[in-house]
This record gives structure tokens, sequence and C-alpha cells, in this order.
């Protein structure tokens, strides 16, 4: 009996090791009933469980630091005991709700009646050593500025590198545009590069300011869009930091040339080797251009 590895399945598996814990989806707010965004500034009631937006309770960014900090419990106001006797009518998903949950209690210990529960920290994970990325597929990064730096905000700045693809940026916009505080920009804009489209595209790093780095122009093909930085430290080996991203319009046999150089570039200085960014690729479809790509990436991380 033959057998032929499920070559997608491995690479899936091999995704979801290299990316640890996979958080579950907490649905939409329970006031706005818009959807709550990994991103987003987000609380959840120790009470009845709903997640909130945090400008929908009326919560400042720095109150809900302090809560996640002191690892404190919060309760929206319709599990607040106040807010059951001054109104009884208000419905089991908190549509009628108005301003904040007042009812916080430090180290998950709830007074009177108020039910407790430790606040899940979505960047709790962030608190542990080592070098900490995040990827996100901007889209504009023109009027996403100030979430971003909501996010950066809420992780406590531990947020090490912030990739991002699809910046739609172009030559009209100054590197003061995109300043962070506390985070040095690398930006690759697309009309940098020989591409027929001028609009779209685009990729910027975010590195924290405390992180010694050099711009590897040699690994920057001007036919693709990747921006790659090496990360120097003297207590451990260096590490390359590739953003990349592919249009899903870029055949990709020809896209995959340069980037297969890349790889070998790095594979050659025996140095380690972080891959983010969209490919726009569907793992899942049967196809040989998925097959050939699954066995260029997965063959670079075994």
């Amino acid at each position: 009996m033959s057998y032929r590895t499920n070559l997608s399945l491995y690479y899936k598996i091999v995704l979801l090791l290299l990316s640890g814990d996979v958080h579950y989806n907490p649905g939409p707010c329970a006031i706005c009933n818009k959807a709550v965004e990994d991103f987003n500034a987000k609380i959840e009631c120790t009470g009845c469980g709903f997640v909130f937006h945090m400008t929908c309770v009326d919560m400042n960014i720095y109150d809900l630091v302090n809560i996640w900090r002191d690892e404190s419990t919060w309760t929206c106001n319709m599990c607040s005991p106040q807010s059951v006797t001054q109104d009884s009518t208000l419905t089991d998903n908190c549509q009628r709700m108005e301003g904040p949950g007042c009812q916080v209690t430090e180290n998950g210990q709830g007074t009177d009646n108020t039910p407790s529960a430790e606040l899940h920290n979505p960047f709790s994970e962030l608190y542990n050593r080592g070098l900490k990325t995040v990827h996100v597929n901007i889209r504009s990064i023109q009027n996403k500025l100030d979430e971003l730096k909501e996010v950066l905000i809420l992780s406590d700045c531990k947020i090490s590198i912030l990739g991002l693809t699809e910046t739609w940026l172009n030559d009209h916009f100054d590197e003061k545009s995109i300043e962070i505080d506390g985070y040095t920009p690398e930006r690759r804009d697309r009309c940098a590069i020989n591409c027929t489209k001028d609009r779209g595209g685009g990729v910027l790093i975010y590195l924290k300011d405390t992180i010694s780095y050099k711009r590897r122009d040699d690994l920057e093909p001007d036919c693709i869009e990747v921006i790659a930085v090496e990360i120097i430290n003297d207590k451990s080996k260096p590490v390359i930091v590739l953003m990349v991203y592919r249009p899903p319009d870029h055949d990709l046999y020809e896209w995959c040339i340069p980037f297969q150089s890349i790889l070998s570039k790095i594979q050659a200085e025996r140095k380690e080797c972080m891959i983010l960014g969209d490919f726009n690729v569907d793992i899942n479809d049967p196809t040989a251009k998925t097959k050939f790509w699954l066995d260029l990436i997965v063959g670079q991380l075994s």
C-alpha cells in the first residue's frame, strides 16, 4: 500500500505549532452588535460572559489596561446589583445598557453578589520573553493609524515587531504621517518596485526602538513587495525578518522565483529567518501551483 503525505494538512499543523495558542472568537459586542475584532479594545463581563467594545461602555484605554494589569474583574450594568434594582426590564443581551459597568474587584475576587472570574487578557502571552511579532493585512493604514496605536497601548508596548501589508502608501505620505511613539518604521511602497499597478499594496514594519537592526536591501528584489531586516542581538544569533506581500494577480510561479532566491541567500548565511505577510495562497486548493508553494515554504521550515 502506497502512502502519500497530506502536505496541506502537514503545513497547517506546522503553522499551528509555530503560532502557539489559538484564541476563540468572542462574538459581537453586546451593545452595538458589531463584530469584536482581535485588534479592538474590548472587555468581557465576568457575570454574563458577554463581550463589549471599550468605547461602547464609555471606558478609556488606561482604565482597561489597569484592569488587565491588576487581574481585576469587571461586570456590566446588567450584572451589577445596582442596575438590576434601577431597571428590571433590561434584555438578556444588554441591548438597553447605558454607560460603563462599575463593578471592579481586585485579584479576581468579587464583592457582594458580583460574579467573579479572571479576565482574559489577549496580550498576556506578550509578557513572556522573546521576540514578539504581529502581522496585520491593514488595507490602508491612513485611516487605521489610531487603531494601531490603540493595539500597542493595550499590549503595553510588548510587541517587538508589527508588520503590515497593503499599506496603500505612496510618495505623498512622509515618515511623520505614520509615526508611532516607541517604534521605528521601515516601509516599502508599491511605487518603489517594478509593478504594473501603482495603487494598493505596500509593506511596512514597525520595530521597537530598543531593537538593534539593519535593513537588508540585498534581500529586497525590485520585482516583489518585501522588506528584509536583520535583528542584531549580542546574546543570540541574528534573525532575518521578512515582511512579504504577494498580490493575488501576480503569477505564483513567477513570484516564487525571486522569493526562493531570497530564502537561498539566507540559508547560505546560516541565519534564522522569520517570515510575516500575506501570500494570497489557498492551501486547500489542490493545484500544482499550490503544491509548489507549499513545498517551498515547508522545505524552508524543515
